[in-house]
């Protein structure tokens, strides 16, 4: 056993305290023995006024740092989000007081920044928007004023293929019919009769141009069939010999009002060109129609022409290549002087 020490025991079911200390000159040892609960008493009441304190103290720090982070964190959110409620609801011109020097003072300087680019932005948009608006109504207009002259020159172009193709057969009978006049009746009377078809056909064709929408009623039972009977009819007043060899014709019967109406327009551009300008005596069409679309060989052994003289100034060449054009076909023209002329044209019929 040391000299001195302490320990707790229990005497009569009590907790007692004992605390010793020897003597080195009389070699005894004294003991002292205390009831346990008596000394703690005091210790556990000052622990627990610590407790409190420690307990308010806590409470105290909490509500200070409440109402800082209320005042610092809060608060700057508060009014950011309050402005941005303001901006969508339309007022522009609000923007993030700012009157600290903070991390959120910057955020609200930012904001704001932001706010600006993107008001100046969306003034500059508009502006922008207001002059493509414009631009794009001069484009329309633009474009209503190309349209109506492109109609006025697809009537043109239909008045000149139709109406001039009626108007050239009417002088070549005409001719026919003042040199025939003196030798026989019968002939003269066929002229007049075919003058007068021509004029009838003349009329016939100027109101399907007029009232586009009445071609579509015309009932076409074999088209080859139409095409080589108005061929030979034009041809046959100036004795010019007529060959053709059309193939697929059920397929070209199907094929659509617009691309009949155009290989029609085509035919009657080139037997014009025949009867005014070529004094063949002979005429050569094929049609057929293959992967490419509709093939158009039309030929005669005339004599011929300057193809890049006549392209210039002649008003039928530029037709048949202005239809082909609008077609998206291809032409293919060669001509020699004393030696005919050669026409082959490819039109996509999916396109037409």
């Amino acid at each position: 056993m040391s000299k001195e020490g302490s320990f707790i025991g229990e005497v009569a079911g009590e907790k007692i305290f004992f605390a010793y200390k020897g003597n080195n000159i009389t070699g005894w040892i004294l003991i002292v023995a205390l009831p346990y609960n008596a000394i703690m008493a005091g210790a556990n009441k000052t622990i627990g006024v610590i407790a409190v304190i420690d307990m308010l103290l806590m409470i105290m720090v909490i509500a200070v740092i409440g109402m800082l982070s209320s005042r610092i964190i809060i608060k700057p959110l508060k009014d950011i989000i309050g402005v941005m409620q303001r901006l969508e609801n339309g007022e522009q011109k609000a923007r993030v007081v700012v009157k600290s020097r903070n991390e959120f003072a910057v955020l609200g300087r930012q904001f704001n920044r932001l706010v600006d680019i993107i008001e100046e932005y969306a003034g500059e948009l508009q502006e922008k928007v207001i002059k493509r608006t414009k631009e794009v109504g001069l484009l329309q207009q633009e474009n209503i004023r190309l349209r109506v002259i492109e109609e006025k020159e697809r009537i043109y172009e239909d008045l000149h293929d139709s109406l001039g193709a009626r108007l050239t057969n009417i002088f070549i009978c005409n001719n026919v019919a003042k040199t025939v006049g003196r030798k026989s009746n019968f002939k003269l009377k066929d002229m007049l009769e075919r003058i007068g078809n021509n004029c009838q056909l003349a009329i016939k064709d100027l109101k399907e141009i007029i009232f586009s929408m009445q071609y579509s009623d015309r009932v076409i039972i074999d088209f080859s069939k139409f095409i080589v009977f108005n061929i030979k009819k034009r041809l046959g007043p100036k004795n010019i010999a007529f060959d053709y060899r059309i193939t697929d014709a059920e397929e070209l019967n199907s094929s659509g009002r617009g691309i009949r109406f155009e290989i029609e327009k085509l035919l009657q551009e080139l037997v014009s060109n025949v009867l005014k300008h070529s004094n063949a005596a002979k005429v050569l069409l094929e049609l057929s129609i293959s992967d490419s679309g509709l093939n158009i060989h039309f030929s005669d052994n005339g004599i011929g022409f300057d193809f890049q003289k006549e392209i210039k100034q002649g008003l039928g060449l530029k037709n048949i290549h202005n239809r082909v054009d609008r077609l998206k076909g291809e032409i293919k023209v060669s001509s020699l002087i004393n030696a005919g002329s050669d026409f082959i044209i490819t039109i996509p019929l999916k396109m037409s």
